[in-house]
């Protein structure tokens, strides 16, 4: 499962205590993502599967199942499960990401400010489509997002890897407070329209001589057209072939994809976890509630010495 040479210096053995914190903050906020092998043991991945497995034969009202003609996939979120006294689902998979280090990573990441928004797992199989197209994912508020991305079988380009274009994370965060919500749609929904966007802003950064900042986009954009000819013809240059087990941490704005299986099966389970900083709750009552629900059932979860993670 070889990797390109970029991700092998963005890859960490999850077991060496000797990474520190520091470095991989660095490598997320200047490349939008890090890969941490041996973050989850077999045993913990076998429960993880039944758990959902379980669910899929009698899904709770509080999830949701969607089925497709090459999978299914399962969501919900955490703190509605909470809310309905749901604790005996998920027990498992519903704090996989509730690692120390992680809640450190995503503190400083999201300003201190964060929810975990849905739990989804997926079961994905042969297909002549890849499992997602190139995107970014938009969110109405420009809200930064990290996901937690685990793989819970050997995964390589014939089953589905997941792809990532490193550090452009930065430039569509820019571009987000660029654009209004109508504008985002229109300008960073297709892998030719992002495309498109980033080369009229690295225009812009020419004509204020930015050069340094210019030339470093300008580099990325090649390095993008030298591996992606279009939506559809993509040589895996970006992909992120790896064991079960391995835990994909990256910034949801940057250009990312599934992968064509071509034999086997794809399990993944992720999370998204959102900024969410008071001055967006109070943005709406359904925002305020969410917000408000939050810190009390933590607060409730604490004081009864529960594990939970939302």
């Amino acid at each position: 499962m070889e990797q390109n040479s970029f991700f092998k210096e963005n890859t960490f053995d999850f077991n060496n205590k000797k990474i520190t914190r520091n470095i991989i903050n660095e490598k997320l906020e200047n490349d939008g993502i890090v890969i941490l092998t041996n973050f989850c043991d077999v045993n913990k991945q076998n429960h993880i599967r039944s758990e959902f497995k379980s669910m899929y034969k009698k899904m709770p009202k509080w999830a949701k199942l969607i089925s497709k003609n090459s999978g299914y996939t399962i969501h919900y979120s955490p703190l509605v499960r909470y809310i309905n006294k749901a604790t005996k689902y998920c027990k498992i998979s519903s704090t996989v990401f509730k690692e120390k280090i992680l809640n450190n990573l995503r503190s400083k990441y999201l300003n201190n400010s964060r929810v975990l928004e849905r739990m989804i797992y997926t079961v994905d199989k042969v297909s002549d489509e890849p499992i997602t197209e190139w995107h970014i994912d938009l969110f109405p508020t420009g809200s930064k997002c990290l996901k937690f991305f685990l793989y819970l079988s050997d995964t390589d380009d014939k089953s589905g890897a997941f792809s990532y274009i490193p550090s452009m994370h930065s430039y569509i965060h820019l571009l987000h407070k660029k654009y209004d919500v109508k504008e985002r749609t229109k300008r960073l929904f297709t892998y030719e329209n992002i495309k498109k966007s980033l080369i009229d802003f690295s225009k812009s950064l020419e004509l204020k001589s930015n050069k340094n900042e210019y030339n470093s986009l300008i580099k990325k954009i090649k390095l993008m057209d030298d591996h992606i000819i279009n939506q559809d013809k993509y040589d895996n240059f970006f992909s992120i072939p790896a064991k079960a087990g391995t835990l994909i941490i990256f910034d949801a704005a940057g250009i990312h994809k599934g992968g064509i299986i071509q034999e086997g099966e794809r399990h993944v389970i992720r999370s998204h976890f959102l900024e969410y900083p008071l001055k967006r709750a109070l943005k709406s009552k359904n925002d305020l509630y969410l917000y408000l629900m939050n810190r009390l059932c933590k607060l409730k979860a604490f004081l009864k010495k529960e594990e939970v993670l939302f």
